[in-house]
């Protein structure tokens, strides 16, 4: 599975992901909950530093999720995937982790 460069310029594949302990987020921007749970996100990062948080944006562009994540104070250590195509990781609809 190969998956869009992060925010950062990382490439993502499943092959750069094998054998680590992975978190998949699936949000949006628009939707307050999804918004409301980064904050967590960041916290279980600075916990969990051997955990890869993979925050797959829906329906969002880079240059609004940088703007959120920085009003968020949530540093680039967390992978940001921008990504509309949700189906190849089996999710479809409603955000979801």
């Amino acid at each position: 599975m190969k998956l869009n460069r992060s925010a950062t310029g990382e490439k993502i594949t499943a092959s750069s992901l094998r054998g680590k302990n992975v978190v998949l987020d699936i949000w949006s921007t628009w939707y307050g909950p999804c918004v409301s749970e980064l904050g967590g996100f960041v916290k279980f990062q600075q916990v969990h530093p051997e955990v890869k948080v993979l925050l797959v944006a829906r329906d969002s562009k880079v240059p609004e999720i940088r703007k959120l994540f920085r009003s968020q104070g949530i540093s680039e250590q967390i992978i940001l995937a921008t990504d509309g195509d949700v189906a190849k990781f089996g999710a479809n609809g409603v955000q979801q982790t």
